[in-house]
Formats: structure tokens, C-alpha cells, sequence
């Protein structure tokens, strides 16, 4: 599986918590990015300022075209000094980069999020993943996801020969025909190439040889008797 590493943004760039509202927005036009950390001087982590977090500050402002010039600079100027610690959330919800991809979007939905601050073992940021980050693994080309599931799957997980085996892919929806050794293989070839990267479904009309889990079931019930 795929890691939280090899998707996520970096170079990351941060603030620190006495930087202002102005130097916020800045970076964040800079970077074309809709989020920053907000840091320590030593690099932990405090929390993280979105584009919703410095909005939500400007909420119930009067515009400025009700506004006399004068009042309306002041009252910019008060908005621009307001620190990078007092918008950010906290604590920042965060994922390390050896975490499974799809750790990172059961997280972001249980959550409720669009991105996740990757850190380190010392709780310094070091890279973003976002919802469109993760997303994109879905956008694997059909080509790969089958070389993946023949290769990856079929011959070195389940050490089975293709082509006894017949797998096509087709806008990520994997289906399986012809013939295995043993019931059992059935399931947990289903369950390992669900677990592919970029695999929508998997549908699955294969047979098999010998019915391994009936004989397993049987044994089980001489020995209870």
C-alpha cells in the first residue's frame, strides 16, 4: 500500500504564532495553498490557519464601501495585527508519513477535513495531504492497477501462475475469471486486490478445484463432537 510519504506536499511552508494576518494571507498567495502550520521557533507544531480560519475573523466586518476611507484603513489595520495564534485551530490534527493513504482519508473524513499536517516523530510538520492528494490514486491508469494485481497480487502475495487466472481492469473495476486450487483462495484474492490502490471494485466469477473450507468446516465439527 501506498504511504502517507509519497503523496504528500513538500516543500511545507509555515508561520510562526507571532506572525500577523497580513503575513498569513501572503504566504498563502505565495504558495497558492489554502493552509499553513503554525509553528514554534524550534519547528513543533501548535496548530494550522486555513483560508475558513482567517474569514471567519473578517465575519461581521462593515464593508468597506459603507465605510468612510479613513475608518476602513484603521479598522484593515486592526484585522492585519492579529497574530497567527490567535486564528489557528488546535490541535491540529496530524498523520505520519509511513501511514497507509488510506488511514490518512478515514482520518480526514471522520474528522471532517480537507488535509492533514504529516509530522515527524518529534511533532514537526514536514509535508500536507489533502483530499484531492489522496484522490488522485484513484486516477491510476487500468494499465498499472493489472500489472499491480497480476504481479504484486496474483503471483507474489498468492503465489498462483497466470494465466490460470484472467484478470482485466476497466476504469479501476477489476473482474476475475477462470479457475484456483482451493476455495479459501477466492476471498482473499478478492480481499487483496480490493486493498490495491486505485481499485474501485472487484468482481470475481472464479472457480475452484478443491472445496478446502467445507473440509475445514467438517473437521471442526467432528472436533466439537
Amino acid at each position: 500500500h501506498r504511504t502517507v510519504q509519497e503523496i504528500m506536499s513538500t516543500p511545507l511552508a509555515t508561520v510562526q504564532e507571532t506572525d500577523t494576518f497580513k503575513q498569513i494571507v501572503e504566504v498563502l498567495r505565495a504558495r497558492q495553498i489554502s493552509a499553513v502550520p503554525v509553528v514554534t521557533p524550534g519547528g513543533t507544531l501548535l496548530g494550522i490557519v486555513s483560508e475558513a480560519d482567517l474569514m471567519l475573523k473578517e465575519e461581521g466586518q462593515v464593508p468597506a464601501k459603507v465605510l468612510h476611507p479613513v475608518q476602513h484603513r484603521r479598522r484593515q489595520a486592526k484585522v492585519d495585527m492579529v497574530l497567527a495564534a490567535e486564528l489557528m485551530t488546535t490541535p491540529a490534527v496530524t498523520i505520519t508519513p509511513d501511514a497507509p493513504v488510506a488511514q490518512a482519508a478515514r482520518t480526514m473524513e471522520k474528522a471532517g477535513l480537507k488535509r492533514l499536517v504529516v509530522v515527524d516523530d518529534k511533532d514537526r510538520p514536514i509535508g500536507m495531504v489533502s483530499r484531492s492528494d489522496v484522490l488522485k490514486l484513484f486516477l491510476r491508469k487500468d494499465a498499472e492497477i493489472h500489472d499491480e494485481v497480476v504481479d504484486g497480487v496474483i503471483k507474489y502475495d498468492m503465489g498462483i501462475t497466470f494465466p490460470k487466472i484472467l484478470v482485466s481492469v476497466d476504469d479501476g473495476v477489476v473482474t476475475l475469471k477462470g479457475e484456483v486450487d482451493r476455495a479459501s483462495e477466492v476471498g482473499q484474492l478478492q480481499r487483496l486486490i480490493g486493498a490495491v490502490d486505485g481499485v474501485v471494485d472487484v468482481r470475481s466469477s472464479l472457480t475452484f478445484r478443491w472445496n478446502d473450507m467445507a473440509v475445514a468446516s467438517a473437521a471442526r465439527t467432528v472436533s466439537m463432537d
